[in-house]
């Protein structure tokens, strides 16, 4: 199989090293890429974990319909308070109004944890997970959110007093000038305190809108991972089959893994491309150690007679070793291989000329019949 080089030519087996060189090149970008994976597929598992909990958590609270109704009041107490807030921003009433409707929803999520065992089951739920806490019992945990629930609504409570005390004291400077300017004769009234009342509605339908935009964050952060780690899959399983396929060439070129074994990255690219489905993301990139494993072939010749000679073997994925028959014609290998691997290639040493080759599929951990022609 010794390829011979014309004097000042070229050596023929040459391209047969280049085309190796380039598969073994693309085996350790598909490696790369598998190892880019494994180091997100953890954190996407655990986010993804974390989302599907929360979705069950709050399963029970009336998130959607509770956060339609604060958009409906939102807009309503801006058409209320509206020249309320142009006495504070003549240019920029909306901005204004933006200011109170995040100050509402701040205020609701101090406050929902008193009305929502949803919510006080999701807060647990991210306590539980903190490692710093993975020491306390759950009993522990339910004391936090205890403690946190009443501390919470009493801030929000303060805050919403005080936002709701501004907006009464801004509508009676509103009716004030208002009479002054002889726009109005009445006083205040209840179309006055509308926006109080609005406010408060405020308040009320807006207990899920941070869980719902804490929600949506945490639905991007998920797709985003998820979308990372495919493409590191998919070019994974792309460079894979172009190590196998440059492989193949080399092969085709005179590259012989006996006399040259190849590298580590080529064997597991082999084994990916062999046993690994590309839609199982997690499975796909998921690291395997070769396993010792063993295989008995019994050379006879064609009177059934064992042939004393030296054996090599190549395996599925690219594994090599070589033996010697003993006087029973028995040449044991013991070699590190993939698990799903086994023996493809047999070259029988014949006398002088170039090996013969034997073709099949020999599993490992048994012993096989060899019979050589004449």
């Amino acid at each position: 199989m010794d390829g011979k080089t014309v004097k000042g030519g070229p050596d023929p087996l040459q391209r047969a090293q280049n085309e190796y060189a380039l598969a073994d090149d693309y085996a350790k970008l598909a490696n790369r890429e598998a190892s880019n994976a494994r180091e997100l597929l953890p954190v996407w598992l655990d986010q993804k974990d974390r989302l599907e909990n929360w979705d069950r958590i709050m399963s029970t609270a009336p998130v959607g319909i509770f956060s339609i109704v604060f958009v409906f009041i939102c807009i309503v107490e801006y058409y209320f308070s509206k020249e309320l807030y142009r006495d504070i921003s003549a240019d920029a009433p909306w901005a204004i109004a933006l200011g109170f409707v995040a100050m509402a929803v701040l205020i609701s999520e101090l406050v929902v944890y008193r009305f929502s065992s949803a919510k006080r089951r999701l807060k647990f739920y991210e306590l539980r997970r903190d490692k710093n806490l993975a020491a306390e019992t759950d009993e522990a945990i339910e004391q936090r959110v205890m403690r946190f629930t009443n501390k919470y609504f009493i801030i929000g409570l303060v805050l919403a007093i005080g936002m709701l005390t501004g907006l009464y004291y801004l509508s009676q400077l509103r009716v004030e000038k208002e009479i002054l300017a002889g726009e109005r004769e009445s006083g205040f009234g209840i179309q006055d305190l509308m926006p109080v009342i609005l406010y408060v509605g405020e308040i009320i339908s807006g207990l899920f809108i941070w869980y719902l935009i804490k929600r949506s964050l945490l639905a991007w952060k998920v797709k985003r991972l998820g979308k990372k780690v495919k493409d590191h899959v998919d070019r994974c399983a792309e460079y894979t089959s172009k190590a196998v396929d440059q492989f193949a060439d080399a092969e085709r070129h005179g590259y012989a893994v006996l006399d040259e074994p190849v590298s580590d990255d080529v064997h597991e690219a082999f084994f990916r491309h062999d046993q690994r489905d590309a839609y199982d993301l997690a499975e796909y990139v998921s690291k395997c150690e070769p396993e010792q494993v063993a295989v008995t072939l019994v050379l006879l010749d064609g009177s059934k007679k064992p042939v004393r000679t030296n054996v090599g073997i190549v395996t599925d994925f690219k594994f090599s070793a070589s033996a010697a028959t003993n006087e029973e014609g028995r040449a044991f290998f013991e070699l590190r291989v993939y698990p799903g691997d086994s023996v493809r290639d047999i070259y029988v040493e014949m006398g002088g000329g170039n090996p013969v080759l034997v073709k099949g599929v020999y599993a490992f951990g048994q012993e096989h019949l060899i019979y050589l022609s004449e």
